[in-house]
This record gives C-alpha cells, structure tokens and sequence, in this order.
C-alpha cells in the first residue's frame, strides 16, 4: 500500500523561507507610475527573450510588490493592467488619469456583452458610482450542485452544450459566469455595511460578486482562454482605454508611426509573454493557470486552524479521491466508477466558509485549493494513482472553479500531467468515432523490418516519436529489435539512455537518462523516458543499440534547410510529415479549440493520409467526427466553416470514390463519387521566420528607450509648461489616442529620450 501524506504536506514543503525585508536603494524601490519613467518599455513588445536584464528585474521587483500588496490573485491580465495602466502600490488607480465614466456598467443576474478578467467596470448600485476591476471568474452553469456534485458532461463541455453530446449552436453563445471583484482598486471600497445593504437591493449575490450571463460575439471567442480574450477585448471594445493618453506608455508609443493593427496586435502579445515571464520568475508566489498567489497567503492558510484552513482543505483533498471509491467493497474486481466535483461550490458548503468565501477570498480560497490538491498528487500518488487505485486529475479549469475527476480502479490516464485539463468527461459522452476503414488513421511509422539496420557490433533503426510517446514518456521499439533485446536477457531490466539533439546542447538530465524495458508489451516499449521540450511529434529518431551492453544512443538529425509548416511549426530536425499532420500541428485541447480548429484537427487525424503529409477526408464524415453526430443544425454550422477555411485556402476540396474498401482517391471508375476535404502542409524552406502575429517584427519596434509619458506635478505645486502642453497634442494627434485633448491639470508630458539623458 503506497504510504500516504496530508494532502497539505507536501504544500508546505513548497513554500520558500521568508526573506527579512531590508533597506532598500532607490534604484531597488519598487515602479512608482506617473513619478518614474514608465515601467514598459519598446524591448518587451518582442517577448521577455528580447528584454535586457535590468528591464526585466525591474518589472519582477515591481511585480512582486504587487502581489504582496494586494489582497486579491494577480491574474496575468490583471498584472499586464497594473504595469500598463499604472497601479500605485499605495492608492492603486485613484490617483491614475483614466476617466471610471468610460467603464461598462454591470448589473447582477443581467446579460451583458462578455469580459474577461482584468475588464475595469463599474457596478450598478442605484446610487453611487462603484469602480472594480474583475479580478477572477469562472464558470457558474445552472447544473452544478451546491455540494460540487457535477453532471459528467459539463466537465470540458464547450460554449453550447446543453447536455451529454448535445449543443445547441449560437452565433452569438450566452455562458453563465462568476464574476469576482476587487472594489478598492480605486481606493473606494465600499465599507462592510454598505455591501450588506447592497446585497440586499440583489446588487450582489450573497458572496459579494456578480452573477452574469457573459454574451460572446463568436463561439471561437467564448472558447479563448482567458489572456486571448482580453488581448481581443482591448483590441476591440476596450481599444479606446488601451490607446488612452492616459496610460504611462500608450501601445502606439511603443511603435513606430508606420505599425499597423497587425503589429498592435503583435506587441500586445509580446507584452503579455514579458509580464507572463516575469510572473512566473517570482520566486515569491506560487501560480495557478495564468493567476499568482503569493507564498505568504498560501503559507499563513496551510498554518490557520480556522474555516477553509489547512484541516479542511486537506480532508476535502482526500474525499475527493476517495469519492471514486466503492461505499462497501474494496476488492480489485470492483467497478468502475468516476466523479466529478467543482472545487468552487465544494468549498462554499464547509461550515464557517461564509466570510472567507465573501468577495475577492473566494477567489483566494479556491486557487489556493487548487493548488494544495496538486501538491497533493505530485507528493503522494506513484504511478498517478492515490491509495494504490485513484487517480485524481483536474479536468476543467474554468467550471465552477475548477472540476477534478476521480477515478477507481486505475486509470488509462494515470501517467498524464494531471494538472493540465483535458475534458475528459465531455469527450467520454460522445460517441465514438465510426468512419470506414480507410479512414482509420493508420500507423504512420514505416515497418520496423525495413529499418532495422544490422551488424555485428550494432543495431540502429529510424523511428518517428508519435504526440503519445512523449505525453507517456516512452521509446517505442520495432518487434525484431524487440526480440534481439530479449534474446540479450534485458526485459525488466533499466537501461541507459543517451540523447543527442543534432545542433543543440541537451541539459544533462536529459542527454542521460534510464528507461525500463517493457519487451513483451504491444508495442515493446522503454518506459520513464522524459523527453527534451525541443523534441516535437514527428521528429526522426535515430536508435544505436551496441550489442550486449544496457545503453541505446539516440540522436536527432538536421535538415539541410530548416522549414516552417502552415506558419504555426518551425521546424530544424528530419522528421515524418505524416505523423506531424496526425500529431504535431494544433495541440490545443479540446475544450479551448474553436470550431474552424476542430474541422481542421478532424481532416489532419482521421483523414486519407498520403506519405507528404496530405490529408483527405469525406465531407460527409465531418459532422460525426466534430460533433458526435449529424444533425441539420450541426451540418449548417460545418458549412460555414468550410467554406471559410476553403476561402482562407486552408482546405480544398477534390472528388474521391467510396469503394467496398473505404475512401479512395483518385476517384475509381465506376464507383460513386464522394466530396473530399482535402489539406496540404504549406512547407516554406528556409530561416526560421517570426510567426504571424505572434512575434513582432523589430523594424516596428520604436527607438527611444523611455517613450513619452504622462507625469504628476500636482502635488508639487507646478504646472505643465506652454511646450509641454503643445507636445501632448501633438503626440496625441500623431499617434492618434483617445482621451482628454489637453493636458490634464496637474500633470505634464515628458517627450520620449534615451535613458540617462
């Protein structure tokens, strides 16, 4: 019986030693907006690799304040907001020149246009102006219990689903959510009185946030994740904000005057990466998804013997589990069973929970569960399995604060990172795929005897790694090389593994590592193996086994010309076209994938492969794969999809025949016709290019170090100059921001210079 721990145990080992706060320089001091020049610079607008050191430490410094200081998760969104707009570590935004009346206006139980989090809103109270920035949300569907009991199929079910295997399709898709707030992030909260009486006018729900059903434009918006959204929502309904003279560093001022929306758009991803890095860099907090929580709020929970403590948490952790347990038998003949609970509403119904859940704590309670369960598996399950048979996994993110899926006895899914979602109780609910023969996706990999190369010293063969093997950390071995290494007596035994990337220096945990050998499984694999984040689905393998010795040699092999394929895979090594269509393009987990994704993911995986890479399948297939069934609704959503992705280019399509065999192209004689979806891998030779809209390009990047900004002198008892007020309209107008056309009183406008001059 594997020994087991706490589930808070290993938490605690987590948490770093606190650091004593000492005197700090003015040069260590934390950004101040408005009195220092500002904090994002013409550099992060390519991505943190592109940040000098002393940029990048600046914005951790002023990060980690931040999450120290403020008593509510610090969303990536919502930490972009704070180095953009100009959050004040002592007054937050009261002091910013952002005008609250341009924020949207949000009512309890009312269907609103969607925002993300990070949005800055204003609260509809009957009365005075509330001004809040939407520091979490999550899903809130009608199906979830009180108790966190969760209906199988809402677990990962996407925008439209109404029930198992059934959607309902929407242009524009209505999703139940939770809004979170923080209410003094313009240091006007509301006092503990006034959000009673508020609560009791139906203002708030009775935790202190807004119930909202959240309207979508598209349902591949409501399938973004949260920092997509947000990046598209200040691009388009938040643009004015985004392009405010207000900001410390308005977007077009990190450009030059030529950028266009595709480079904006470009520079607001590289943005995001910067501030994600720098987050994630903190050695002071511990993230959840894309939210930080800082070490300290995790360390005094797990020390607190009070509601939602370490006690609670811990046996919440360990019922959760144990619900996929049989009530009366613990024999290993037992059935299969599998739960689903929602951690947000299971916390809500622990006794004392009332005031600790209420307003910006229960987002803190439900990441700081989240994240106490992860420590959880990683410190007591072996083999992912807790108590020898459960296997406890998070399977969506997003619903009801996250839903986690217990699983007895064992599980297929058992040596998958369990804190990545992967939605396996919707996808469980739809049929499983049907389509002919042909279109069963073969084995792309080419008949181990063909490649086994033999001599007397040595044996080597070529072998494609599939998305499988790396997701299970495994080698698998052709048949004959199989049975050779039995032959040696290695079955069971560990052998040494020795990686070579071809034209890259491995770390050397990974250039040598052990595998077991599993030699009479089908396929015979070698087990354990962790392979290097550089080593793609599709890469060419090759495997050098010195007979009679416990090693195998695996090295990689450069291409004469790097390609990149369909603008999205940059590739340097020889690899398998047919497993990189299959495997390789488009990872994005089915939850997230917006339709056109999905279309395209069906055709790549279950369609006619051919040796290049080209995929074809039967048009009258698509729906069942996409959808699980076939439907008018469904067929006329498909059909919009289609016809834009042929449009794009992205598909063709041709005319094959069904034979008694399956889909055949070319169309045989005499056969009847059927339409074919067919794609073609765009494969450009060359130097690895920038992706589109993802990096941008450096001619646009602007080249002053320090970009103009706005400066308080208010407080100083000066007023802007004649000049400095002539140079903020013009830049204003060059660059064509929104806000006040004059300088605001009280402040001045600093032209953009070279650091230090």
């Amino acid at each position: 019986m594997t020994p087991t721990t706490r589930p808070d145990a290993v938490a605690q080992r987590q948490l770093a030693p606190p650091v004593p706060e000492q005197g700090r320089s003015a040069a260590a001091r934390p950004w101040r907006p408005y009195a220092d020049g500002p904090l994002l610079t013409p550099a992060m607008a390519l991505g943190p690799e592109h940040v000098p050191p002393g940029q990048m430490q600046a914005m951790r410094r002023y990060l980690g304040a931040l999450v120290a200081i403020r008593n509510t998760p610090v969303h990536v969104n919502v930490a972009f907001n704070a180095c953009y707009f100009g959050y004040d570590l002592t007054t937050g935004y009261a002091g910013a020149a952002m005008d609250p009346a341009s924020f949207p206006t949000v009512a309890l139980g009312q269907t609103i246009d969607a925002l993300p989090v990070g949005a800055l809103i204003n609260v509809a109270s009957g009365g005075d102006p509330i001004w809040a920035e939407v520091v979490y949300k999550e899903g809130a569907h009608p199906s979830l219990e009180d108790d966190g009991a969760v209906p199988s199929w809402l677990s990962g079910a996407p925008a439209g689903a109404t029930g198992p295997a059934q959607t309902e399709l929407h242009s524009q898709p209505v999703l139940h959510e939770r809004l979170v707030l923080d209410l003094d992030v313009f240091g006007l909260a509301p006092t503990a009185a006034q959000i009673a009486r508020l609560t009791r006018r139906g203002r708030f729900d009775e935790f202190g946030h807004l119930l909202v059903g959240s309207r979508y434009a598209t349902v591949e918006l409501a399938e973004l994740d949260d920092t997509g959204f947000y990046r598209h929502y200040l691009l388009s309904a938040g643009r004015d904000l985004l392009f405010n003279t207000a900001a410390p560093t308005p977007l077009p001022l990190l450009l030059t005057e030529d950028a266009g929306p595709e480079h904006h758009q470009a520079a607001l991803e590289g943005l995001f990466a910067t501030v994600t890095a720098a987050l994630r860099e903190l050695d002071t907090v511990r993230i959840w998804q894309s939210y930080a929580v800082s070490r300290a709020g995790l360390s005094a929970r797990l020390r607190s013997g009070d509601a939602l403590g370490a006690d609670d948490i811990a046996s919440l952790a360990s019922a959760t589990a144990r619900s996929a347990l049989p009530d009366q038998s613990r024999r290993l003949g037992a059935a299969r069973q599998v739960t689903y609970t929602a951690l947000g509403s299971r916390l809500r119904c622990v006794n004392g929970s009332a005031i600790p859940m209420h307003g910006a704590g229960y987002a803190n309670t439900v990441l700081h569960a989240n994240l106490i369960f992860a420590d959880y598996l990683r410190g007591d399950a072996e083999d992912g399995l807790l108590f020898d048979r459960v296997h406890l996994r998070l399977d969506d993110s997003w619903q009801g604060g996250g839903i986690w899926r217990a699983e007895a006895p064992g599980s297929a899914h058992a040596l998958l990172d369990p804190t990545i979602p992967r939605g396996f109780g919707w996808a469980e609910t739809l049929a499983p795929p049907a389509p002919p023969a042909a279109v069963e996706p073969p084995t792309p990999e080419p008949e181990p005897e063909d490649e086994l190369a033999v001599s007397d010293s040595q044996i080597s063969w070529t072998v494609a790694l599939r998305a499988e093997h790396i997701d299970t950390g495994v080698l698998a071995l052709p048949r004959p090389a199989a049975h050779m290494l039995v032959g040696d007596r290695r079955d069971g035994t560990c052998m040494r593994l020795l990686l070579n990337h071809d034209g890259h220096q491995l770390d050397v945990t990974d250039a040598t590592q052990m595998a077991t050998a599993d030699l009479h499984g089908s396929p015979a694999v070698l087990s354990g193996v962790s392979w290097p984040m550089d080593f793609f689905p599709g890469i060419l393998l090759t495997v050098t086994w010195p007979r009679n010795t416990a090693t195998l040699r695996i090295t990689s092999t450069l291409l004469d010309m790097p390609v990149t394929i369909d603008d999205e895979l940059d590739i340097e090594h020889c690899y398998d076209p047919r497993i990189v269509t299959r495997d390789a393009l488009d990872r994005t987990s089915g939850a997230s994938a917006t339709l056109a994704q999905r279309v395209l993911r069906a055709v790549r995986r279950l369609g006619l492969l051919e040796p290049d890479g080209v995929a074809r399948l039967a048009r009258d297939h698509l729906a069942q794969q996409v959808y699980g069934s076939s439907t008018e609704q469904t067929e006329r959503a498909i059909d919009v999809v289609v016809a834009q992705l042929r449009e794009r280019g992205t598909l063709t399509q041709v005319t094959g025949s069904r034979t008694a065999g399956g889909i055949a192209f070319p169309a045989v004689a005499g056969q009847p016709v059927v339409p074919l979806l067919c794609y073609t891998p765009t494969v450009v030779a060359g130097p690895t290019r920038p992706r589109r809209f993802t990096r941008l390009d450096a001619r646009f990047v602007g080249t002053h170090a320090v970009t103009g900004f706005l400066r308080r002198i208010e407080h100083l008892g000066h007023s802007a100059s004649p000049h400095a007020r002539a140079a903020y309209r013009e830049y204003r107008a060059r660059h064509g921001l929104a806000g006040p056309a004059e300088l605001p009183e009280g402040w001045t406008f600093v032209r953009p210079h070279e650091r230090g001059s």
